[in-house]
């Protein structure tokens, strides 16, 4: 005799394709927030590290990285505007970056003379 209490239900198969699809991009999103805020952090906020020295020695691609650091920040407030606090929003000196693909950092406003 089938035992009745044990009936299974067999989810849609577009269910399981929802559920992974979403869960898959929340995970991308958390990914991606954490990653800008450990670059961000590693870049602005390493102790005895001085940020144009980081851009000295990333050379012609300091720019793409500065490129790169921007469209990510950009497509994770387009997804939550709240989802990164406002120190990591702009970059703590101003960059300019130069044709040749270096970039220069201005000093920050206190070191101003």
């Amino acid at each position: 005799m089938p035992n009745l209490t044990a009936i299974q239900t067999v989810e849609n198969p577009i269910d399981s394709v929802l559920k992974e699809i979403r869960d898959t991009s929340l995970e991308g999103h958390l990914w991606n927030i954490r990653t800008y805020k450990k670059l961000m952090n590693a870049f602005w906020n390493t102790p005895d590290v001085d940020p144009q020295d980081i851009c000295d020695r990333l050379g012609t691609k300091a720019a793409k990285m500065f490129i790169l650091g921007g469209m990510l920040r950009d497509l994770i407030l387009e997804e939550d505007p709240d989802a990164l606090p406002d120190e990591l929003l702009y970059p703590v000196r101003l960059p300019t970056i130069n044709p040749d693909g270096t970039v220069t950092l201005a000093p920050l406003q206190d070191e101003v003379t």
